[in-house]
């Protein structure tokens, strides 16, 4: 399964039947109008941008495990875990991508599973990544943690001993807090702000400039000015160029009102304020 669908929440069947990347359009133009989630919030391009950052800044990480032989330490080659940590945790995933799957579901979820499969011998032979959104961990009488994952075929109930699981900040010890669920009126604030700021692009009318008269002009008067406006001042090789006007004509430029800029601040604050959930420097996101 390819990050990107691991975050979107894709089944692996659905990267096979179509393109990955038409998927993701697709999920992202579902954009739902209720509360923000984990999935929902990679439409924020903040959330984006710092899960991103974190997931390729681990990747990129060396993972070697090493032994000890007296005061020396080597690379453990020998290890059956060596290749799967280093190299292959599964015959799909290379380990980059691996703790970049990984990575994004810590950030987002504040938790991140992987199924262990053992061969016949009772060692270790892969590991799997989940989706946390579908995990849920439970208690069995005599007090061991048990996995409860809803699969494509129905729950299914594992031991603590098949799951490899990465916790994030924690309140209980168990399971990690997701920082999308606990601070989500700043992510549910940001999208709010980016659904308004693509209605004032779309259905905004207000022109850069008004060419005022101090007459009522006729239908051809007016595009005759029009026109000869355009065709002398218009484009980038016309800037500045000096105007000529002529029987009172006067030119008012429209400047963003005090409103609309304070918006962008705020979306300048709401931006920076992501970063710091997710502790991101936030030129690291632009």
């Amino acid at each position: 399964m390819s990050l990107i669908g691991s975050w979107l929440g894709f089944e692996k069947r659905d990267l096979n039947e179509a393109n990955a990347w038409q998927l993701m359009v697709q999920a992202l133009r579902r954009r739902e109008s209720g509360p923000v989630t984990p999935a929902s919030s990679m439409q924020i391009a903040a959330v984006f941008a710092c899960v991103r950052v974190l997931s390729e800044s681990i990747a990129q990480l060396p993972l070697r495990l090493m032994e000890e032989d007296g005061r020396t330490r080597q690379p453990a080659k020998a290890h059956p875990l060596y290749r799967m940590l280093n190299f292959l945790p599964n015959p799909e995933m290379t380990s980059a991508e691996f703790r970049l799957t990984m990575m994004g579901h810590l950030a987002l979820w504040g938790n991140a599973y992987a199924q262990i499969s053992y061969d016949r011998a009772g060692r270790r032979r892969a590991l799997w990544p989940l989706r946390p959104d579908r995990m849920t961990v439970l208690r069995d009488e005599d007090g061991e943690r048990v996995y409860r994952y809803e699969s494509a075929d129905g729950p299914e109930f594992l031991g603590w001993r098949e799951i490899m699981h990465v916790r994030g900040g924690s309140l209980d010890g168990v399971v990690g807090y997701s920082p999308v669920s606990l601070v989500r009126r700043t992510f549910e604030l940001k999208q709010r702000m980016d659904e308004y700021g693509a209605a004032f692009w779309e259905n905004d009318a207000r022109p850069g400039m008004v060419l005022k008269h101090p007459k009522a002009l006729s239908e051809k008067a007016r595009s005759n000015i029009l026109t000869s406006w355009e065709d002398r001042h218009r484009g980038p090789a016309k800037t500045n160029r000096p105007a000529l006007l002529e029987e009172g004509l006067d030119v008012v430029s429209v400047g963003i009102p005090q409103t609309d800029a304070q918006f962008l601040e705020s979306q300048k604050f709401t931006r920076s304020e992501i970063a710091a959930i997710f502790g991101v420097p936030p030129h690291m996101i632009g």
